[in-house]
């Protein structure tokens, strides 16, 4: 069966047999598909079907690997330096976390405004990573709750708590702790201070463990040692 105006963004593409490609795309209808595009390595100079690339698709297929048979490109996020790398964890989170055909519209608009704001970011990286991060793991159920504790009671802004998957936060008395005040930033999406991307990203890292598993993620090595609070 064919389908025909999915809009999809690739995802990842890789060679494919001698003349074809395998190419991941995100689509707003259908979630992630796979689909083999024949005859692209032969005109790739010329496609444009790289990462990063939106438009509109149309397969033809229902198991797993769908046959392309047409994409046409209407837009490609241009990314460099630090943005380039911060945008490849975003594609790698999604290619780890989101089933094959699960349909995610929600999260594809939120990949799109994403990635226009990392191509516009400048040096705003960090604070748009944590937001997506805190969007990614909300879409997919794995959310943190901030409300309470794990014994039920509320967080309070003058205690520090770390947070144990499966259990929740719990109240700590050590220096390493994150205070309660900074949790409520964190709940509320207001990540424009150091301290508070600082201790997202420590958050979001436990939390995308049960997204993605335990092998590390390629694409935030990619930063030079001095920027990797970004991804």
């Amino acid at each position: 069966m064919r389908r025909g105006d999915l809009q999809a963004l690739v995802l990842h593409v890789r060679d494919y047999r001698e003349s074809s490609a395998m190419v991941q795309f995100f689509t707003r209808e259908e979630g992630r598909l796979t689909g083999v595009m024949r005859g692209l390595r032969r005109a790739r100079g010329q496609s444009g079907v790289q990462p990063f690339c939106l438009g509109s698709l149309a397969v033809s297929g229902r198991s797993g690997l769908v046959t392309v048979t047409q994409f046409e490109v209407t837009r490609r996020f241009e990314l460099h330096a630090d943005a380039l790398n911060a945008g490849l964890y975003v594609l790698e989170l999604l290619t780890r976390g989101l089933a094959e055909h699960q349909s995610e519209p929600a999260m594809f608009d939120r990949t799109l405004a994403v990635l226009a704001g990392l191509e516009a970011s400048g040096a705003r990286l960090a604070p748009l990573l944590r937001e997506f991060e805190q969007d990614y793991l909300d879409a997919l159920g794995y959310g943190l709750d901030y409300s309470q504790d794990a014994s039920g009671e509320p967080l309070h802004s003058n205690l520090c708590y770390n947070w144990v998957p499966e259990h929740g936060f719990r109240a700590t008395q050590r220096d390493d702790g994150i205070p309660g005040s900074a949790l409520a930033e964190i709940a509320a999406g207001n990540f424009q201070t150091k301290d508070v991307q600082r201790h997202a990203r420590h958050l979001h890292r436990l939390a995308l463990k049960q997204v993605v598993g335990d092998k590390p993620l390629i694409s935030p090595q990619l930063l030079r040692p001095a920027d990797r609070n970004h991804g």
